[in-house]
């Protein structure tokens, strides 16, 4: 999934692991392989609106920042300037919010 992410990555081992899971009938995880700007939880709050939902970040392998689409516009460290640290190359594709989002719900 990070490949659709990112436009003009010519090679990318690493991926978007997303996790998503109950613990109980009141309190369900998203657990994602990047640092996720607090921003996404009222979006994936709204996928399912009756239960209380716990967004954990830095599982599996993480890639880097998992911005707002606002965040890449405005530009700066975690909307794409971080690409280098972590040996990326390209840029987001525009949308991304929808694209994870739509992720999360499958």
């Amino acid at each position: 999934m990070l490949q659709n992410l990112i436009k003009n990555e010519e090679k990318c081992d690493t991926e978007l692991v997303i996790n998503r899971f109950a613990f109980s009938s009141d309190h369900e995880f998203i657990c994602i392989s990047a640092e996720v700007v607090i921003e996404y939880l009222p979006l994936f709050q709204k996928l399912n609106p009756k239960k209380k939902i716990i967004g954990v970040g830095y599982t599996d392998f993480v890639f880097g920042y998992l911005p707002t689409d606002k965040q890449i516009q405005e530009g700066g460290y975690e909307g794409a300037d971080f690409f280098s640290a972590f040996n990326l190359k390209g840029q987001f594709n525009p949308n991304i919010e929808k694209q994870v989002v739509e992720a999360v719900q499958k």
